[in-house]
């Protein structure tokens, strides 16, 4: 059982609700996804950015910086991989996302040399179906991603992070937790 400063840290950090000008980076993220997409089809290409941030923002608090963990895409994957819930997907899931972050990131398109197989190169296709069919699929050179899915599946990574750390046994994991909060978890605003 965690003290009290602990599950109030996790409470801060995934909940809404600001300590007075102090607000989590995690509450700002996720109330840009949604209020860019109160219209229904809009914003897909920062809201995708805004929530490959959020797994990177994830992982950090996971991990630790780079220089405890390792690389970025290291840190990034492992994360995807260790707390996502998807059943019926045959392909890495991490390397997938973390190439479609580096798309959207650092090349402005959704292009990617990510090798699949026998593919070297990929391009990513947002499409918007039902939150409740696929996240990937793979045809030929073309990996199309549903949004709608997407942002369930980024949900689903935070509410299993947040169950994971809320019951943390490790103090060495929930201390650095902690270091990670006051490093990246927090922004003054005001």
């Amino acid at each position: 059982m965690q003290n009290k400063k602990h599950i109030d840290t996790v409470e801060f950090f995934f909940g809404s609700e600001p300590i007075g000008k102090k607000y989590s980076s995690l509450a700002l993220l996720r109330n840009d996804i949604r209020s860019m997409g109160r219209e229904i089809n809009t914003y897909y290409f920062p809201r995708s950015i805004c929530l490959m941030v959020v797994i990177d923002l994830l992982s950090k608090m996971r991990f630790g910086d780079s220089g405890d963990y390792g690389q970025v895409g290291k840190r990034f994957k492992d994360f995807v991989n260790e707390f996502h819930n998807e059943e019926n997907i045959s392909i890495d899931i991490g390397v997938i996302l973390y190439a479609f972050r580096n798309a959207l990131h650092h090349s402005f398109n959704m292009a990617t040399n990510v090798r699949l197989g026998d593919v070297d190169a990929y391009n990513f296709c947002l499409i918007s179906a039902p939150s409740d069919q696929r996240l990937l699929s793979v045809n030929s050179n073309v990996v199309k991603i549903n949004f709608n899915a997407l942002e369930v599946f980024v949900n689903n990574l935070i509410e299993s992070y947040k169950t994971h750390i809320l019951h943390c046994e490790n103090d060495a994991e929930c201390d650095k937790f902690s270091v990670m909060l006051q490093k990246y978890g927090i922004m003054r605003i005001g």
